[in-house]
């Protein structure tokens, strides 16, 4: 009520694919930057390394609403996943207009 609108995910309902993620083709190795988080047992200060398998990571992670994740392929698998590619359908019907 008042001024603001009430606030939904949009996307919650909404079919996500994307053409790449991370573990699919076997185990490998992802890094994230993270700096709040501190040096420890030698790593690379804002550097949070680990390996992601089939299904860790899966694109659904990216609209579920929880803290979980979508991770993309390292590029370290090939320049091919320098870009990758998600798709977002929101699922609304479209009405076609002759003119």
């Amino acid at each position: 009520s008042g001024l603001f609108p009430v606030v939904f995910n949009l996307a919650r309902r909404a079919k996500i694919t994307a053409n790449a993620t991370c573990g699919e083709r076997g185990p490998e190795q992802y890094c994230r930057l993270v700096e709040h988080v501190k040096r420890q047992y030698g790593e690379t200060a804002g550097l949070q390394c680990s390996v992601c398998a089939e299904g860790n990571h899966p694109i659904e992670n990216a609209i579920d609403g929880t803290r979980s994740w979508w991770q993309s392929p390292s590029i370290a698998q090939g320049f091919k996943y320098h870009s990758v590619t998600v798709t977002l359908d929101l699922q609304q019907a479209s009405k076609a207009i002759s003119v």
